[in-house]
């Protein structure tokens, strides 16, 4: 089922837009939306020329994110995920010029791994957690259901809880989740976004 609208990507695309023109910065987009393979449940794909300052704002700019962490392997992707179920993946590089869309294989020619921007957000030490509940969620709305659980056992190795898979993913998940709410503080804000993600896809099954 792909019916989930892009309507919030959009308009963080606009958002894009503005605040490059505004902040004279340069913001590029990839991914599924520089190919036209995006949907609903596709990722903004970000990459930008900036400074610490620029950034924050960038980020906070549309409300304070549920998640926010930078990726270890691969490094310095920065991973938000804001209350609407909008995930973004945000990479910092060195200016390209004019160009409004590149490829990932463009943009691993000019990383910039700036540990002056950096120091100021968490950094995953493994597996990106917070990223593998957003997409565990975001599999099993799409009915495929094998790649969800597998994600939740994924989740639960990385922890160190207990888990054996049932046949319920709703009590699984909400599970592992509490899990995680033991050790990380930024649980208890994407619990709200993945909810929310289930409420809003209710509607779409009901027609409401």
């Amino acid at each position: 089922m792909e019916r989930y609208d892009i309507s919030k990507q959009l308009s963080f695309i606009d958002y894009r837009k503005n605040f490059a023109a505004e902040k004279c910065v340069s913001i590029w987009l990839g991914g599924s939306f520089k190919k036209g393979t995006a949907t609903g449940y596709s990722d903004v794909d970000i990459y930008i020329n900036c400074n610490a300052g620029q950034l924050k704002d960038f980020i906070y700019g549309r409300g304070k994110p549920v998640y926010i962490a930078v990726t270890a392997n691969p490094p310095g992707i920065f991973v938000i995920i804001y209350d609407s179920g909008l995930a973004l993946d945000l990479r910092v590089v060195k200016n390209l010029g004019g160009q409004q869309y590149f490829s990932l294989s463009d943009a691993a020619a000019v990383w910039d791994i700036d540990d002056r921007i950096y120091k100021y957000f968490p950094r995953c030490a493994g597996p990106d957690t917070g990223r593998l509940f957003h997409r565990a969620r975001i599999k099993h709305l799409r009915g495929k259901s094998r790649r969800a659980f597998s994600l939740l056992s994924e989740i639960a190795r990385e922890i160190g809880c207990d888990y054996i898979p049932t046949e319920n993913f709703a009590e699984d998940f909400d599970f592992v989740l509490k899990e995680w709410k033991k050790k990380n503080t930024m649980a208890e804000g994407l619990e709200r976004e993945t909810e929310y993600l289930k409420k809003e896809f209710e509607k779409i099954k009901t027609g409401v």
